[in-house]
């Protein structure tokens, strides 16, 4: 796992012992980029973080900031680790929480974020906890976009969420799902 573009292109990355996370590959990292192909990244909230990988791929590609939240110490410790390697943690915030409870705080605060990027566990009912949570604070700015790593046979149209599905791309046991609000 590596930085793929930008200021920490090549940069190796860490990710947490054991079983609890599954970092996001190099192969959808790209993938996910190449749909969005921006050169500006604005404000990106790192949700599950892990090694944080994703949002270091985006401070990496001059996001104005990154914040990180995931309630394993030892991700916590990664994520740490993964900035100071990268020389990426000038404009970066990193949270041990419970996800939903950081969401509230979040959400408190007034945060707005231009990108969310969500990779909760598997089989959990995350996902749907997890957007309804950010809508409910609304932390996405108005033309914002939330990136959602789940498994393969989660349907998000069947989800009882506020937000729509813009694409939805497949990688074998992985799919990837946009988000944007929902016109009104």
């Amino acid at each position: 796992m590596r930085v793929i573009a930008g200021q920490g292109q090549g940069k190796r990355l860490k990710a947490p012992k054991g079983l609890t996370t599954r970092p996001t590959t190099d192969k959808i990292k790209q993938a996910i980029f190449n749909k969005l192909q921006l050169e500006e990244f604005g404000d990106v909230l790192d949700l599950f973080a892990g090694s944080g990988g994703m949002g270091i791929e985006f401070l990496s590609r001059d996001a104005n900031e990154a914040i990180f939240v995931d309630g394993d110490i030892n991700s916590i410790r990664v994520i740490k680790e993964n900035l100071k390697t990268t020389n990426l943690g000038k404009n970066a915030s990193v949270y041990k929480n419970d996800v939903i409870q950081a969401i509230g705080i979040l959400g408190r605060k007034g945060k707005k974020f231009d990108y969310i990027f969500l990779d909760p566990p598997y089989e959990k009912g995350l996902v749907e906890k997890s957007l309804n949570a950010i809508f409910e604070n609304d932390l996405l700015k108005i033309d914002g976009t939330i990136i959602a790593e789940h498994e393969k046979y989660l349907d998000l149209n069947s989800l009882n969420i506020e937000f729509e599905i813009k694409d939805v791309k497949r990688y074998g046991d992985t799919t990837i799902t946009f988000l944007n609000l929902k016109e009104v």
